[in-house]
């Protein structure tokens, strides 16, 4: 099995775009040669002898096995990285010691760039990984000895969700659709509406029950006949909003979606609005780097 180390050094090292005195191979010839390139590593380097441009990944332990927070039917896994980026000061003169500074800053966000557009929470459903991402930086600075670098560590979480029982937990995002054909309305949309990151859906449906009270004892004294009245529903869920659910002169937007309606068929009543399908992430599995 490879290691997890190793896997997030290759995705650092593979999506490394920065160049010139920060690129990862030997650019230019002759006078305007650059061959003290940036190097990844997925260990420690050696304390005295490290590269003099460097990212390192280390991993305490393999993927599931370091943090577990255990509910009642599912558990919040996180696996802990440290991200150290080094940059060897060959000049404490003032002004090169500012250019030291921006090299190392650059080197620190092309890190969090990387990290940020490869393992970024709000992919999901596409991922179907990761429920939460944290960063954290700390400087590292070491003037003392005859190598004096510029260190920037990051400690990096990501935290996934993984279920003891699928029945009773399936995931926390979910897809839920406007149906357009099956709904009624003033000015419906195009075509089906989707609106992502729904959680927390309860619907509640059906034809309500209208007590009667007869002079017919058969089922005890003062006890009612149960006959169907109207059928009415509700629905509530934990939706993500974002402009384009809000705003707008469509029925499927939120600030429409309740208005009494203008179209002959249900004039002066609310609109009929059906939902295509709610599809819940599956059960997450344990993450694989």
């Amino acid at each position: 099995m490879v290691a997890a180390a190793t896997t997030l050094r290759d995705t650092i090292d593979s999506n490394w775009n920065l160049t010139g005195l920060l690129s990862k191979v030997v650019t230019g010839a002759g006078p305007t040669l650059m061959d003290e390139i940036v190097r990844f590593f997925d260990r420690k380097q050696v304390v005295g002898n490290e590269v003099p441009k460097s990212v390192t990944v280390e991993k305490i332990n393999d993927e599931g096995n370091e943090t577990v927070i255990k509910h009642p039917t599912f558990n919040e896994v996180s696996d802990i990285y440290e991200i150290t980026v080094y940059y060897r000061l060959v000049d404490v003169d003032a002004a090169n010691f500012s250019t030291s500074l921006d090299n190392i800053e650059n080197m620190a966000a092309e890190v969090t760039r990387i990290l940020k557009t490869v393992y970024n929470p709000t992919t999901l459903p596409a991922l179907g990984i990761y429920f939460m991402t944290s960063y954290t930086w700390s400087n590292e600075d070491m003037y003392q000895g005859n190598q004096p670098e510029l260190r920037r560590r990051l400690r990096f979480q990501l935290t996934t969700i993984t279920s003891d029982n699928t029945e009773a937990y399936t995931g926390l995002s979910g897809v839920l659709i406007f149906d357009t054909s099956a709904s009624e309305g003033d000015s419906k949309p195009g075509a089906d509406y989707t609106f992502v990151d729904v959680e927390g859906v309860k619907i509640r449906e059906g034809y309500g029950l209208i007590p009667l009270l007869t002079k017919d004892t058969t089922k005890g004294v003062g006890v009612p006949f149960q006959t169907r009245g109207l059928f009415s529903g509700t629905f509530t869920a934990r939706i993500i909003a974002v402009r384009s659910n809000i705003l707008g002169s469509t029925i499927e937007k939120i600030q429409n979606i309740y208005k009494v309606q203008n179209n002959p068929d249900i004039k002066r009543q609310l609109a009929e609005i059906r939902s295509g399908r709610m599809n819940h992430i599956p059960d997450i599995q344990k993450p694989n780097l």
